[in-house]
């Protein structure tokens, strides 16, 4: 029988647990490179809550992965840009249970994958859910999205002869709207999903 995301990236929970060898890396890495092809294979773009959560998830991939990759390199290696220094194992640990606290919290994510929760730590992990008001701002602004990203398609088949000056304008407010939520975001998961928002919308056939 094949294995599920949800295979791998238990297995990856279990080699962590307890730190990364060097002899788990290569391992650990396979494992969750294979998460994230099957992740982005079954939800290849954003049309609902529960896609960005899935992109959440193959974004915060990159992170754990390149961590791992580097959880035994010489203190003042910079990780995707930071220097975490003594602090790695932490960041494994921590984007871990951020990916399972988000798909925890999303019936949506599970249908897809479904990574068994780690066991609690001092205080018990309580699931990030998105309340009315952050899951209206973002349902209305995964449409906007889509909708500034299906005109410039539309005008750029038609041989850039629509309102380009407008649709341009609109994407300008757009992501100058999404930087400011962006800026008004503390929580964590809202946080990364903000970081999705401040990119404006990038969909071209070429």
């Amino acid at each position: 029988m094949a294995l599920t995301a949800t295979d791998l990236f238990n297995d990856a929970t279990t080699r962590e647990t307890g730190g990364v060898g060097p002899d788990q890396v290569s391992l650990i890495v396979s494992d969750l490179v294979g998460v994230q092809q099957m992740l982005s294979a079954a939800d290849p773009q954003i049309n609902s809550l529960t896609d960005l959560h899935t992109h959440v998830i193959i974004n915060q991939l990159n992170e754990e992965i390149a961590a791992v990759e580097n959880v035994n390199s010489p203190t003042d290696t910079p990780i995707l840009g930071t220097d975490l220094g003594q602090y790695v194992g932490r960041a494994i640990n921590d984007i871990q249970r951020d990916i399972i606290d988000i798909a925890q919290a999303d019936a949506g994510v599970q249908g897809l994958f479904n990574p068994t929760p780690l066991p609690p730590p001092n205080l018990p992990a309580t699931p990030f859910h998105d309340d009315a008001t952050q899951t209206a701002f973002m349902t209305q602004w995964i449409q906007d999205s889509n909708h500034l990203g299906q005109a410039a398609i539309t005008i750029e088949n038609n041989g850039f002869t629509g309102d380009t000056a407008g649709l341009v304008q609109q994407i300008q407010t757009f992501a100058s709207n999404s930087i400011n939520r962006r800026a008004a975001c503390g929580q964590r998961v809202s946080g990364t999903s903000c970081a999705a928002m401040a990119r404006p919308a990038r969909r071209r056939p070429h």
